[in-house]
């Protein structure tokens, strides 16, 4: 008994799973209330395995919530950051993107737009891994196919932008 009992005591504090962690604490808890209010420690372990489970479904899923929030919070300040260490240049054709309204613009609406469109820049965001080279769904066009991630920062901040002059327009 003494052998099992050390076992236990080991596996609980050694516990990396949050969700079983904060479970084991507050059934802990529960079947010390049950006991001192009834006195019977069969009521005790019964309440301490009914609220073991429930207690752990409960904290591994706001646990897990937090968590996915935090990392998405991260990935969004790298991606700001990153946004932050580009060019003026290579933000104009983050802007062209953003402008025509999409992260995948054709070779043909490249050379027919009005919009700015620095081949250095362009270029540039290429080595960096932010733009390659596609064929457009027809089989035929070339395009350019932006980052995702990039797309979606950067429309978050030029419309940002756009609100801000926007706003300092209705001011004056």
């Amino acid at each position: 008994m003494n052998m099992n009992l050390e076992e236990l005591i080991k596996t609980v504090y050694s516990e990396n799973d949050f969700g079983r962690s904060i479970a084991t604490a507050l059934a802990g808890v529960a079947g010390l209330l049950s006991y001192n209010w009834r006195g019977d420690w069969v009521i005790s372990a019964f309440t301490a395995m009914i609220v073991f489970p429930v207690t752990r479904i409960i904290a591994q899923a706001v646990h897990t919530n937090w968590a996915s929030r935090q990392e998405k919070s991260e990935k969004q300040r790298k991606l700001r950051e990153q946004f932050d260490r580009y060019s003026s240049e290579e933000k104009k054709i983050l802007r062209f993107f953003v402008e025509a309204g999409g992260a995948c613009v054709s070779w043909g609406y490249v050379n027919t737009s009005p919009l700015p469109f620095p081949r250095p820049a362009l270029n540039s965001l290429m080595q960096r891994g932010v733009i390659c080279t596609s064929v457009m769904e027809d089989g035929m066009a070339e395009s350019f196919v932006l980052d995702i991630d990039v797309f979606d920062i950067a429309q978050n901040v030029f419309s940002n932008e756009q609100a801000a002059l926007e706003k300092q327009f209705l001011e004056s």
